[in-house]
Formats: structure tokens, sequence, C-alpha cells
């Protein structure tokens, strides 16, 4: 506000006044200066004291090639780049990756990069499942091959479908005279056990395998029971 018969542009001082914020670099006389390090660089930095009075040093972040990492993709490809790129600069972590990389390309692409990688499916291996040897057999007889990923539970779920089916005693049967009968139907087959929730259709049975890549290939490991027994 202008002081009376002075003119415009003349101010107290007091009117308005807010305070000042914090200079950023400024710091109390006498502290000395904390080092700012680059982006995973520098030295680790110390986690807080936990029982015991024991600290954890955490690990500078992982710096990876930028360009081949951005943006890597998903599906086997993707997968491959990134197991890659982690081998390029020494990773050593455990990588964990989901039945969309469950596939002969993520090992061709991967090569060496891919050695040690986890994979969570809901594909057998026919030839390594007790219950799936004997379709494993059979499929190698008949067409002079291993069972590719997923044929297994292809066949268990023409069999289902085909048995509920057959149930109805109908010459003719669609979509919706199947889901009713599905869900109150348990299927042993040669992959795994298939049981539905009578509300929804959920899922119920135990179809999740885990896989190790070893030696250039997948290792079958087992379901959550086999492959980590408790």
């Amino acid at each position: 506000m202008a002081a009376a018969g002075q003119g415009e542009g003349v101010h107290t001082g007091q009117e308005g006044s807010r305070p000042r914020p914090p200079d950023p670099g400024h710091r109390p006389p006498g502290r000395p200066e904390r080092p700012r390090p680059g982006r995973g660089q520098g030295p680790a930095r110390r986690r807080p004291a936990g029982r015991g009075g024991t600290h954890v040093p955490r690990r500078p972040a992982l710096r990876l090639p930028a360009r081949r990492v951005r943006r890597p993709g998903s599906g086997p490809s993707g997968a491959a780049r990134l197991a890659v790129a982690l081998a390029a600069v020494g990773y050593r972590g455990r990588t964990i990756a989901t039945q969309a990389v469950h596939d002969p390309l993520f090992l061709q692409e991967a090569g060496g990069g891919a050695e040690g990688w986890l994979l969570v499916s809901t594909a057998v291996d026919p030839a390594a499942a007790p219950a799936a040897r004997a379709f494993d057999t059979a499929f190698r007889a008949r067409y002079r091959a291993p069972a590719p990923p997923y044929a297994a539970e292809a066949y268990d779920a023409v069999h289902l479908l085909a048995r509920c089916a057959q149930g109805l005693g109908r010459a003719q049967v669609g979509r919706g005279d199947l889901v009713p009968t599905l869900r109150g139907t348990r299927y042993e087959g040669v992959s795994k056990a298939y049981a539905f929730e009578q509300a929804n259709g959920t899922y119920t049975g135990d179809g999740l395998f885990f896989y190790e890549v070893a030696s250039g290939r997948f290792r079958f490991l087992g379901n959550r029971s086999t492959a980590w027994p408790v």
C-alpha cells in the first residue's frame, strides 16, 4: 500500500510481507557440505539400523546400457534382450519370468544370458512329470518328436469338454450348456487336476509349474509342493 502524500510505487515494506523460503544452497555455519555422488556411483549408502544396531549397506544402482534395455518389449524376444543386457553388465541376481517366456525362442536369442532364469508356467513338461509320461511316450511314438509345451494341456482340454458334452446327452451342445457343467466337474488330466469354483468358474487346482534354464534348456522343477517342499 502506498504511503499518503507519496507517489505510487513507494511501499512501507511491511504490508503483505511473507517469510522467505529457505535457500536450498544455504547451510548453517560449521556444518560441512554433504557430497552428492552421481546416480549409480559413489560410496554405498547405509540403511537405518535394524535390530541389534546392525547396518546393512545398500548396493549402488545397477547401470545398464540404455539403448539395449529401454523398452525391451514383451514375450520371449523382449526377455531375451533383457537377459543379454543383464549378462553384459555382470548381473548375478535372481531373474524370474512368466509363461510368456516359456518358449524355445527365448533360449535361442538369449544364449548364455538365459542361464539361471526361473520361469513360472501353466504348462507341464510331459517328459519329466510322472503323471504325463505315458502321454509323452504315446506322443513320441506317433509324431516322432517330443511333446511341445501345452500339448498335454490341449489334450486335457479336449477330453474335459468331450466328457462334459457327453454327460449332457444332447445332439447339439452350446457354450451356455457347457459352462454350468464345467464348473461342477472335477477332471484328472495327464497334466494336472481340473476343478473350478461353482459361482464364478475360477480355477481351483494346483496348475502352476516351475522351470529353471540350465545348459540351454528348460529344466522342469515341478509344482509348488515338489519344487520347494516345506
